[in-house]
């Protein structure tokens, strides 16, 4: 059985091995996951509130217009401009905002679909390959290289399965994200993998240890706190590359102990298309 302790200290050691290697593959694969962008969050206007020195009961919202000082009022006067924009719309331009919003989903699944799904899998396969030896940064391409639509394809229905499941009250979504969360490395040690045998072969690597891997999730909380105070800068540096390593750790310990893969009874390693080694599934 794995632990939490054993996972991170493997991770350490491949960090240090190859440091720079880890973190440019941790950064890709954090675009790949839509993990960049906090400065959205943390600074992409000035929308904090402010009291005039006039009025120490009056608040402006930095955009000219002044509030009460009451929660209550701010928000029903920034509801009150919301409804009233909304109501002086024309039905052009309502359909013209929906359309462009549509746009804009389609555009995103697509993109998700057909480019960032195929690199995530590249990634994971680069981060496979790290643990033994110093592969180059071309094998992050590799799942546009090698089964690039059935990639695409198993990316996509395990992507909407999740979606579908969050729709019921957030909770199974979770679970399933769980459920799911081997499919990518899978398919980065075989692309071809047909779609039913890898969400079974990632239903049986995760029987009994979802809830392990969530608290595994959970133990980097401190980590990310730290991350708040560097702006960034430690999750780039370290953090990340930490964590997808501790991942990658996490995905060949469940290999080895996993007893649920029908086909795997004597496997002895699997083979990409150049004829190297993968050693995830030794030793099951």
């Amino acid at each position: 059985m794995w632990s939490r302790a054993e996972l991170k200290t493997s991770a350490k050691q491949i960090l240090q091995k190859n440091y720079w290697g880890a973190v440019v593959v941790a950064l890709v694969l954090s675009v790949a996951l839509g993990g960049i962008g906090a400065g959205g969050v943390f600074g992409g206007g000035n929308f904090s509130n402010t009291r005039t020195a006039t009025d120490s009961n009056v608040i402006s919202d930095g955009l000219g217009n002044n509030y009460g000082s009451n929660t209550v009022d701010i928000y029903n006067n920034i509801a009150q401009k919301i409804t009233n924009v909304i109501y002086n719309l024309s039905d052009t331009a309502i359909i013209m905002i929906l359309a462009l919003g549509l746009v804009i989903l389609i555009a995103s699944i697509v993109i998700s679909s057909f480019v960032l799904a195929p690199l995530e899998v590249g990634c994971r396969r680069w981060l496979l390959k790290n643990r033994t030896n110093n592969p180059p940064y071309g094998e992050m391409a590799g799942g546009f290289r090698e089964g690039y639509l059935n990639i695409v394809k198993i990316m996509f229905c395990r992507n909407l399965f999740i979606a579908l499941w969050s729709l019921l009250l957030f909770i199974p979504g979770i679970v399933k994200s769980y459920q799911y969360r081997m499919i990518p490395y899978l398919l980065a040690e075989n692309p071809n993998m047909n779609m039913h045998e890898a969400f079974s072969r990632s239903k049986n690597m995760m029987y009994a240890n979802k809830m392990n891997a969530f608290v595994l999730d959970l133990s980097f909380i401190g980590w990310q706190f730290l991350v708040l105070f560097s702006c960034g800068l430690l999750s780039i540096f370290f953090v990340s590359p930490y964590i997808h390593l501790t991942n990658t750790e996490l995905y060949v310990a469940l290999c080895r102990t996993t007893k649920n893969h029908e086909s795997h009874d004597n496997y002895n390693g699997q083979y990409d298309s150049s004829g190297e080694q993968f050693d995830s599934y030794r030793e099951i």
